[in-house]
């Protein structure tokens, strides 16, 4: 059993570097491509849902204990993403264009999915090489560094999808209900549901959500690039 346990996250692992790494190839090309930020989800989607909806894997994974990970903050994780994803991006356009801070405009989707990229290939490669033995000390540092960077990172780029989905959202529940499967009271069931408050309620989540996740990580660094781990 242990050694199937090894295999198996060894090729997960693998093909899950391979897949974001294959997503950062893609990334990059569109970039130089001068194509408009707006048709970038449209031209990636496909190698990012696969990377991407594959890590629901990993709920399973801590859940059953197949690996050591806090089943809670790797479904908080996976669920921010898989909202972004299949939730706004793929419902609302205007949830790509590129949102103005100022004199500013930033093209917050391609911000998320490099950081997304940078997060994820270091991790995987990690976590394979972890599987069957030592990873390199500048594998495990840049394991446990980059997030440091990358994850507010990402976050900011997930919460500007959400800010530009929820401005239409909030029109089209204004003047179009029900809406997206709305159900209000009463009714047999006793039960109601508004995709509106489903949204803004994922905005919230994150007030509580960041910090759980960044102390997190922030613990695990300390245990893995502590003075004990570098003496030995």
């Amino acid at each position: 059993m242990g050694a199937l346990r090894t295999g198996y996250l060894v090729l997960y692992n693998l093909a899950s570097t391979a897949a974001w790494s294959f997503l950062l190839f893609e990334l990059v090309k569109f970039q130089s491509s001068g194509a408009p930020q707006t048709e970038i989800y449209k031209t990636l989607n496909v190698p990012l849902k696969i990377a991407q909806s594959t890590a629901v894997l990993e709920v399973l994974h801590a859940v059953f204990k197949i690996v050591r990970s806090n089943p809670l903050n790797t479904f908080l994780q996976v669920l921010s993403r898989v909202t972004v994803l299949y939730c706004l991006l793929d419902m609302f356009e205007e949830a790509v264009v590129p949102i103005t801070i100022g004199e500013f405009v930033v093209p917050h989707v391609s911000l998320m999915l490099f950081a997304w990229c940078f997060a994820e290939i270091p991790r995987y490669l990690f976590l394979a090489v972890n599987s069957v033995g030592i990873p390199p000390y500048i594998l495990t540092f840049i394991r446990y560094s980059g997030f440091l960077i990358l994850y507010p990172l990402g976050v900011f780029g997930e919460l500007c999808v959400f800010y530009q989905a929820i401005g239409v959202i909030k029109e089209q529940y204004e003047t179009a209900w029900p809406y997206l499967g709305d159900v209000s009271l009463p009714n047999k069931l006793n039960f109601s549901f508004s995709f509106y408050q489903l949204i803004v309620g994922g905005v919230l989540a994150y007030i509580p959500g960041f910090p759980l996740l960044y102390s997190h990580m922030l613990s695990l660094r300390a245990n893995k690039l502590g003075p004990k781990e570098k003496m030995e």
